[in-house]
């Protein structure tokens, strides 16, 4: 095994090899300071760091999640506003973020550039240790929360921390998750909210919010961690630069269980919209506090246990809850990422006045399902299938740095074995010898033995309402205790604030964040190869490259002639094409056969364009080792044939669950939700993705499952439609990523029936051009802004418009919607494929405000412009923004979707060489382009049905 030494301040204290991920684990100490350090040495040129401090709460004002931000906005080595940002906008990274948990903040990046990855960790030591926040109050007041006065003298409430969670509050789920925390761990570490309550986050003070980060964030008290091919002499050296001037101490910071659960069921209220129908839409939440995070094997035993009973509609648990029609939906999973954690159980949509007979039905099944046994086929398959996705480790675009820093840094604030989460080899082989055995039974009846607490929450189409009017009587009640002088110094304080930062960095001050050079960038584009051939007369495209032994196959039949009003269908026949029997098996063994022979077998509906050819998929992905591939086939004939359509309490079940989802998706992911409405007004390609993923699916979701009940044939039908005429080989398109690809294509395609018609183009149309808002049960609103450049011309999209949406988002926006404005995030891209223009803000406090910006992006571009600013960075960090990490599937995957757009690598090389060669006189041109695009601009906003008509542009206000 290779020798590490003792080097900068740091003395190895272990070494070991991880197998599994085929690394070598390097555990330091950094004597003076007392900082541990991790260290993953493995072949990966995407070098991740981190550094991580315990943070445990002790209150709700969300301290800890208010310093994570605000350490972020400039520190002593780096004395600008927001180095964060400046990051962004010019540095080569594959992640940049900051993230809050439980107990402990923690700080990652990670880059395949080595001179920018040893800026990215200088800059965020200097921010972690030697934050200005600790100086300037206005950081505190702008990311945490400020009291502010309007022109009529009213008192307000601001910032970025205390938007963000009060949209987060407005989720069902997330509030929930609070008030059970309080219920199962009464005064212990978990019932306290590390984001903060909103109502609680008020109640922070700026002495409180710099003593915290006195308290945790020492290098005693921290963790630092490094994986992949770092060269660790230089990174060491910079680490020690900032530990050797501190003292190691004694930092004692407990995590506290807490009381024992209280078991008195209690309720709440939680918000649904005015115009939502509020009959049967209770929820219930049951946590047993179970074992913990360093039992490792019974809490991945749990997990399968669970799933085994609870997996789907169809689970033997499920099935049986959903079988007394008191509710729509149950869920029924462990948590495992906590010091002690617990099985959490959900009922959604529950009957009106029957929460105990729900309840009592819950307990009378799930005891005599464990008196049968939990059912070890169904354990085994899905132990085979979570082996098989540990093992692959396929995480799209996301560094796996970046998921063995979670790991480690979890055991660590738990005072594990740092390397413990990685180490499976031996969790599997218990696991498989305990199949044999009643181990999962016994597990699961020990588990629920134990006390619960119970949550049951009732709809309130005025908690919002009430809400607004509580805060409200607050704010009047401490308004009116204010003095005169006072309010006059609150009033300067807000207006210092806006000076500081409608204040410039200085040139100096700037010039401290670490750039990079166009000589430091990889300008050569990954070339994934790409090849077409025909087989049997259906176009092949494949992708051979090395994929450790898995095939990755996708088949995309052709649906585009589908009629415009059952687009809709072509989602739910997807979302619900794995939940039915078969003629071979019933839908638990058949998902059983999936799970123990392949990877993944699943369907989704997709859009593409080519040109002005606007195509309709459904998409059949699936992936399996090469000695399952013929067992592959036999499940893709069953899947695609041999599904059985002849159950109308399950589609029932399925679209009301839909129905849920969609409303849920509205409040959590509201900025979705508008820029897909918003951009289906002017172009034909966001048309069909708006009505499979957009309001319109919503809307059409929605009122099918008021008429379910007597028109669940209805769907049946259309599902047996969409099957007998689309799936058929005429339609098939076949994309492989494989490196032995082989005779497997030719298979994959004979297991598809010939038969069916060539497909016809489609019959899309626009939305109407107007301003529309979208009512949801929120404090906060998601606004977005869109144009489409086909009102500039044919053909005018460049490469330079993706260096102007990065100067856009994080120069532009960023000051005038996050920073000012109180949002807690904002955007604009440019699609060069539908040629959208988009910008859009998130959480936000002011949306009437932010739709006046977003509609004045020309004239903010023009300031911008005649300042001459230097391009350099904006064009660093757009070619760095496309330096990313990709499994082999993901590539595929990707050149698959970039060969169906018509698009060639040439193409994305050009588009790439045009956002480096971009001037001031070319952004210029590009601005004259938006003066003409924005001319028909509209804009959507998905918020409180209050806030939407204070906005006096809209047309019309929709519905959730």
């Amino acid at each position: 095994m290779k020798k590490y030494d003792n080097i900068h301040g740091f003395t190895v204290t272990g070494v070991s090899r991880v197998e599994e991920i085929n690394a070598t684990s390097v555990n330091m100490l950094h004597e003076k300071s007392g900082a541990k350090l991790i260290f993953l040495d493995r072949e990966d040129s995407n070098k991740t760091f981190a550094i991580g401090f315990k943070t445990v709460p002790t209150d709700d004002t969300g301290v800890f999640h208010i310093l994570e931000h605000s350490v972020l906005c400039g520190s002593h080595k780096f004395p600008v506003k927001d180095p964060f940002t400046e990051l962004l906008k010019g540095s080569v990274t594959t992640f940049l973020n900051a993230m809050t948990y439980g107990e402990k903040t923690v700080y990652p990046v990670s880059s395949k550039n080595d001179k920018a990855f040893h800026g990215l960790v200088d800059v965020y030591l200097d921010a972690v240790l030697h934050p200005l926040a600790l100086e300037n109050p206005y950081i505190f007041m702008q990311e945490g929360h400020r009291y502010t006065l309007d022109d009529d003298g009213r008192l307000g409430i601001n910032g970025v921390v205390y938007n963000e969670m009060k949209g987060a509050y407005s989720s069902a789920d997330e509030y929930a998750d609070y008030l059970i925390n309080r219920l199962s761990t009464p005064g212990g570490t978990y019932s306290y909210d590390s984001g903060g309550n909103p109502d609680a986050i008020p109640s922070l003070s700026y002495e409180d919010f710099k003593a915290a980060h006195k308290k945790f964030y020492h290098p005693s008290n921290a963790a630092i961690f490094l994986d992949g091919s770092v060269d660790l002499d230089d990174t060491l050296a910079l680490i020690d630069s900032y530990l050797k001037d501190y003292d190691r101490c004694e930092i004692h910071i407990p995590i506290i269980d807490g009381a024992s659960p209280i078991t008195e069921p209690k309720t709440a209220l939680y918000p649904i919209e005015k115009e939502e129908d509020s009959r049967d839409k209770g929820r219930i939440y049951l946590a047993h506090n179970t074992h913990r995070h360093n039992e490792r094997f019974k809490s991945a035993a749990l997990a399968l246990a669970a799933e085994a009973i609870a997996d789907s509609n169809n689970a033997p648990l499920t099935k049986r809850i959903l079988d007394t029609g008191l509710c729509e939906s149950f869920s029924f999973y462990p948590t495992r990422s906590y010091y002690t954690n617990a099985l959490n159980v959900k009922f959604v949509g529950v009957k009106d006045g029957k929460e105990k007979d729900l309840i009592a039905a819950y307990d009378k099944a799930i005891t005599e399902i464990l008196d049968l046994g939990v059912p070890m086929d169904s354990v085994s398959a899905a132990l085979s299938r979570t082996e098989f996705t540990t093992r692959e480790s396929d995480f799209g675009t996301y560094p796996k740095g970046m998921v063995y820093m979670a790991a480690c840094m979890e055991a660590v604030s738990f005072d594990e074995e740092a390397e413990s989460g990685l180490r499976y080899n031996e969790l599997f082989d218990f696991l498989r010898s305990k199949l044999d055995t009643s181990y999962y039974t016994d597990l699961l009846k020990e588990v629920i033995a134990l006390p619960r607490a119970t949550l049951i929450l009732h709809p309130d189409k005025d908690f919002s309402d009430k809400k607004d009017a509580e805060l409200e009587r607050r704010l009047e009640e401490t308004c009116s205790k204010m003095s005169d002088e006072e309010k006059s110094a609150l009033q300067k304080q807000n207006e210092a604030l806006e000076l500081w930062q409608d204040t410039p960095d200085a040139e100096d001050a700037l010039a401290t964040i670490p750039r990079l050079c166009i000589d430091d960038l990889n300008t050569e584009l990954d070339r994934v190869p790409t090849e077409i051939h025909t087989v049997d007369g259906v176009s092949v495209i494949s992708h051979p490259i090395p994929t450790l032994g898995i095939s990755y196959p996708e088949l995309y039949f052709e649906m585009s002639d589908i009629p415009v009003e059952d687009i809709p269908y072509l989602r739910i026949f997807s979302e619900m094409l794995s939940e039915w029997n078969t003629t071979k098996h019933s839908v638990g063994e058949f998902r059983n056969q999936i799970k123990k022979h392949l990877g993944i077998l699943f369907s989704h509906a997709e859009v593409t364009k080519n040109k002005d050819e606007i195509k309709l998929y459904t998409v059949v992905k699936l992936s399996c080792l090469e000695s399952k591939k013929s067992v592959a086939i036999e499940l893709l004939q069953e899947f695609l044939y041999e599904t059985v359509f002849k159950n109308p309490e399950l589609v029932r079940q399925n679209i009301k669950q839909m129905y849920t989802a969609s409303v849920e998706y509205a409040t959590a992911r509201g900025e979705s939700l508008a820029m897909k409405r918003d951009a289906a007004k002017h172009s034909l390609y966001d048309a069909a993705g708006e009505k499979l993923y957009g309001y319109t699916y919503h809307a059409f979701i929605k009122s099918l499952a008021v008429r379910i009940d007597s028109d669940a044939d209805e769907v049946i039908n259309k599902l047996e439609e969409i099957r007998s005429k689309y799936f058929t080989r005429e339609r098939l398109t076949l994309a492989i990523t494989d490196d032995k690809v082989g005779d497997f294509a030719k298979e994959l395609i004979n297991t598809v029936r010939k038969g069916g018609t060539k497909c016809a183009s489609s019959c899309l149309t626009t939305l109407p051009r107007i301003n529309e808002g979208i009512a949801i049960p929120s404090p906060v609103s998601y606004a977005a802004r869109t144009t489409n450049l086909s009102y500039v011309g044919k053909n005018a999209y460049t490469g330079a418009f993706a260096t102007l949406s990065n100067i856009l988002t994080y120069e532009l926006l960023w000051n005038e919607i996050r920073l000012k404005g109180g949002a807690y995030d904002t955007g604009f891209n440019v699609r060069g494929n539908s040629g959208t223009v988009s910008s859009y803000s998130y959480r936000d406090p002011s949306a009437n405000r932010t739709v006046e910006v977003l509609g004045k992006i020309p004239e903010l571009l023009d300031d911008f412009l005649n300042t001459s600013p230097d391009l350099l960075k904006y064009i660093i960090g757009t070619v760095g923004a496309t330096d990313i990490v990709s499994t082999p599937r993901a590539s595929g995957s990707t050149a698959t979707t970039l060969y169906l757009a018509g698009r060639s690598y040439d193409d994305v090389a050009r588009i790439r060489k045009e956002s480096v060669e971009v001037t001031n006189d070319t952004l210029r041109k590009l601005k004259e382009m938006l003066d003409v695009a924005f001319l028909k601009s509209t804009f959507t906003v998905v918020g409180p049905r209050d806030a939407l008509e204070a906005i006096p542009d809209i047309d019309k206000i929709l519905d959730i």
